[in-house]
C-alpha cells in the first residue's frame, strides 16, 4: 500500500491500517479498516473508521458502544477529508 501519512494528523495516527479483499479479487481496492483516537470536545474516544477506493474514502465510523456511535453518529474526522484541504 502507498503511504498515506500525509491524511493523519496528531492523535488520529493510526496504529495500522488493513486492507481486506475477496478471496478471488481481482480487481479493485478492497475494504480498509483502521482505528483512531480522536480528540471530541476534549474528550478522547477511539474510532474505527472503514474506507474504500484508491483514494481510501471514508464510509463509517464505528464506535465501542451504541450510546457512544449515536452521540457521535453527525462527527467526521481530519482524515475524512484530507482531498478537500
Amino acid at each position: 500500500m502507498e503511504s498515506n501519512d500525509g491524511i493523519f494528523k496528531g492523535d488520529e495516527n493510526p496504529s495500522r491500517i488493513v486492507n481486506i479483499r475477496g478471496w478471488y479479487q481481482g480487481s479493485g481496492d478492497g475494504t480498509y479498516y483502521y482505528n483512531t483516537t480522536q480528540t471530541v470536545d476534549g474528550k478522547k474516544i477511539e474510532v474505527l473508521t472503514e474506507a474504500g477506493g484508491a483514494m481510501i474514502a471514508t464510509t463509517a465510523h464505528y464506535y465501542r458502544s451504541p450510546a457512544l456511535a449515536k452521540e457521535y453518529a453527525s462527527n467526521d474526522y481530519y482524515a475524512d477529508h484530507h482531498g478537500d484541504d
